[in-house]
């Protein structure tokens, strides 16, 4: 994607932008976690912010043609290597933890399927 076409955007709005869906994984990973846009850009490490994050690192990858470095910093500025760690963790804490696995199935069946190319 040529970068001038979302120059001056800021991370969020690039990450919808480049996500090309009405409701960005951003905002369902928000909405189904119960977790706000604000606490997951934030620096808190609370349980249910880090599986919200994890979840938007993972899909987003999956999903999206975004660079790592890009997902972070729609995440508040973090690192390509955080990012790698917590799409790395995901099919660990998808196997042992049950809510997670639970949450996860939820946001994935409400990812548009402009985005997951589903039919």
């Amino acid at each position: 994607m040529n970068p001038l076409i979302y120059a001056g955007l800021s991370p969020l709005s690039r990450f919808g932008f480049l996500n090309r869906a009405k409701a960005p994984i951003m905002y369902i990973v928000s909405e189904v976690m119960g977790v706000a846009l604000e606490e997951i850009t934030s620096k808190s490490r609370r349980f249910d912010i880090v599986m919200a994050r994890c979840m938007i690192c993972y899909f987003t990858r999956k999903y999206t043609k975004m660079t790592l470095s890009e997902i972070g910093i729609a995440l508040g500025g973090r690192d390509h290597s955080t990012v790698i760690y917590q799409i790395e963790q995901y099919p660990l804490r998808y196997k042992y933890e049950e809510q997670f696995r639970r949450l996860a199935n939820k946001v994935e069946l409400m990812i548009p399927t402009s985005v997951s190319g589903r039919k």
